[in-house]
């Protein structure tokens, strides 16, 4: 037992990482399957999405509480106020725009075309529901990544190891977890890597710079809908177009906007990212330079000591 506990008596740092994350998504797995076996009908994905929503938020709590040990304020998603809210919309915003940009982009090149509208094939009604329902199912998925990963997976690593080094490790994690099972090639390997690094840096640079996960969510939330509800950059190897409002067909490079089925491994993505993480920083480093709240170990993971 002495190999598996530290010096607080709890379980050492990778054990219980990896015991958190298994349990995640183990329950997730669980949820999904009793409530979506009953049907895929809009009501149905929303009510599952929502249920792992709250599965994952008491896992986290019963981790964070009886395995660390440690305040619930370190996981960075205390109950919601009006800056809060602000930083959630204002992310959402940042993640469409550079989508936006990315979409506008691709098209003005001739690097992609737009074939259609789902609402030809579905209807006024019916288009319009799916756009506005993603809106919600997807700040609800960001918001299980981020508090799995920027809230509880950082907020321990954060505790043993320099923010930086912390950052890294988890994007790490996150990135592997995504490409699990998923990986074609060892070019895709690479680039989703690079993309997935890059992305979890730049949702932990949120996190640090607003001093809670709620900028995050918006905008690993605004990135995820306008890819795949809004503009359809993310959807333009599904055949039928997936959900997204615009149907594209994607005619350009395949190092500029991504493999079949893979176009998050595109060079415009990744350039995306980096304009976004950059700003991020450079507002952080603003916040600092004007004497606004600094980062520490003890803000930040809620550390007793």
């Amino acid at each position: 037992m002495r190999l598996l506990i530290d010096s607080e008596r709890r379980l050492l740092l990778p054990l219980r990482l990896v015991v958190y994350v298994v349990t995640v998504l183990a329950a997730a797995a669980v949820v999904t399957f009793g409530i979506v076996g009953s049907g895929v009908a809009t009501s149905i994905v929303v009510l599952a999405t929502g249920a792992v929503f709250a599965t994952t938020m008491l896992v986290t709590y019963l981790f964070r509480r009886y395995l660390d040990r440690r305040p619930w304020r370190g996981i960075g998603i205390a109950r919601p106020g009006r800056g809060e809210l602000i930083g959630l919309a204002a992310g959402f915003v940042v993640g469409v725009t550079a989508i936006a940009v990315w979409f506008g982009i691709e098209v003005a090149v001739g690097w992609a075309e737009v074939t259609g509208w789902s609402v030809t094939a579905r209807g006024v009604s019916t288009a319009a529901v799916t756009v506005v329902v993603g809106v919600l199912l997807v700040l609800l998925r960001a918001a299980v990544e981020e508090v799995a990963f920027r809230g509880y997976v950082f907020a321990n690593l954060a505790e043993r190891m320099p923010v930086p080094m912390a950052a890294l490790v988890g994007a790490g994690i996150f990135a592997l977890l995504h490409l699990f099972g998923g990986v074609t090639s060892i070019g895709y390997f690479v680039a989703g890597m690079a993309e997935f690094v890059l992305l979890a840096c730049l949702l932990t640079a949120a996190r640090i710079t607003t001093g809670s996960l709620w900028a995050a969510i918006g905008i690993h939330g605004g990135w995820n809908w306008a890819q795949d509800y809004l503009l359809g950059v993310g959807t333009a190897t599904e055949p039928d177009g997936g959900d997204a409002l615009l149907h594209l067909r994607l005619t350009g490079p395949g190092w500029a906007v991504g493999g079949t089925g893979n176009v998050d491994a595109g060079l415009l993505n990744f350039v995306a990212l980096a304009v976004v993480t950059v700003g991020v920083l450079l507002l952080a480093r603003r916040r600092a330079s004007g004497g606004e709240r600094r980062v520490s170990p003890t803000w930040l993971t809620g550390n007793r000591s």
